[in-house]
């Protein structure tokens, strides 16, 4: 019976649509599935119908990578034309990952000017989740801006950067919640700050020798901070911490989170210890977290490692973190006198609060 006739009872036969498969949804999910295409991809679906054209530039995602044996000078001419074709249109997520393809020869000045002009697009086009990496060998890509302002940002991963002295005072980022950042050199950075950060990661960073970097975050929860080098940095107070992780490296016996020049935290090398009868740069803003890893490692000599970082002094209260939390671990290699008197310590000032002394590895 052909299509539109009636049939028995007087009902319409239905129509054969004349489209089937992915061609038969809509252009929002069409656009959220180019999204999870890597970008070159998603800019060959324009030939796949006269539809398809002009989908992949309204993707609320933009996924652009490249690795060692990629072309440079291609990979210029392609992300200048794709963000030029593109425009403005809003973004929801932009993941920019560059391995391998940094070294003298390929990578000039000029290139560095570029990929900074590629970054503050898709900050325009009112991105919320931006994560840009450069890793390899010849990693490190300097970031020019002095500051970032975004009213939409709420995730940003920085891998393999630069960052410039003000470029991480997030004040002009009042969305943000989650910051991460890694490998990156951070010995220009004074100061992390910001009034919405929620979730807090450096790891594997350079910071300075000379002075120690601030960081402000009032509101966050969740703070992880692993491996890095030169001076620890110095939390503020953190009254909604719930979750810690820090592991403090040791380089040649230089422990980088004491201070010992002064006793009121204003020195160069501290900045601000609130701590008076302690040279940890850290525990005030850990003092208020549920869940706390301290790990302390060193990278010569056979000394025990361990995750209750410090020596203990008889009549000294730890009672500023202990009060909140609510089990300690400790995992050390051997347990000797000082895993001993950290354990009796803790159960003491935390009223019988549970305690498990657990192997490192």
């Amino acid at each position: 019976m052909p299509p539109g006739t009636s049939g028995v009872n007087g009902a319409k036969a239905p129509r054969e649509s004349s489209e089937s498969g992915v061609d038969s949804l809509p252009d929002g999910i069409l656009q959220h599935i180019i999204g999870f295409l890597p970008a070159r991809d998603a800019v060959r679906t324009c030939v796949l119908a006269q539809r398809w054209r002009d989908l992949w530039m309204l993707a609320t995602r933009l996924r652009i990578t490249a690795a060692t044996d990629d072309d440079m000078e291609e990979l210029r001419e392609f992300v200048d034309h794709l963000f030029l074709l593109r425009g403005i249109a809003p973004l929801e997520t932009c993941e920019m990952r560059f391995h391998s393809i940094v070294d003298a020869d390929t990578f000039s000045s000029y290139d560095v000017v570029r990929v900074n002009l590629w970054f503050q697009h898709a900050v325009r086009c009112q991105i919320r989740v931006l994560r840009f990496a450069m890793t390899g060998k010849f990693a490190y890509c300097e970031l020019i801006a002095t500051r970032l302002v975004s009213q939409y940002l709420m995730e940003l991963e920085l891998v393999g950067m630069v960052v410039k002295q003000s470029f991480l005072n997030l004040s002009g980022c009042p969305a943000l919640e989650l910051l991460l950042l890694d490998e990156s050199d951070l010995r220009c950075v004074k100061k992390i700050s910001s009034e919405s950060l929620k979730r807090l990661s450096i790891s594997c960073c350079f910071f300075n020798k000379s002075f120690r970097t601030h960081i402000v975050a009032p509101c966050l929860v969740s703070l992880q901070i692993d491996g890095n080098v030169n001076k620890t940095p110095v939390l503020e107070s953190m009254p909604s911490l719930v979750n810690a992780s820090v592991r403090i490296v040791r380089i040649d016996g230089v422990d980088v989170d004491s201070c010992n020049n002064c006793d009121s935290g204003d020195c160069d090398s501290c900045h601000s210890i609130i701590h008076g009868n302690s040279s940890c740069v850290l525990l005030e803003g850990l003092s208020k977290a549920k869940n706390l890893a301290l790990v302390t490692e060193s990278k010569t000599g056979s000394d025990p490692k361990m995750v209750v970082k410090g020596s203990h002094i008889p009549g000294q209260k730890t009672g500023a973190i202990s009060k909140y939390l609510e089990i300690v671990e400790v995992k050390c290699d051997v347990v000797d006198d000082k895993v001993y008197k950290v354990s009796v310590s803790s159960r003491r000032e935390s009223k019988g609060m549970p305690l498990d002394i657990l192997p490192l590895n």
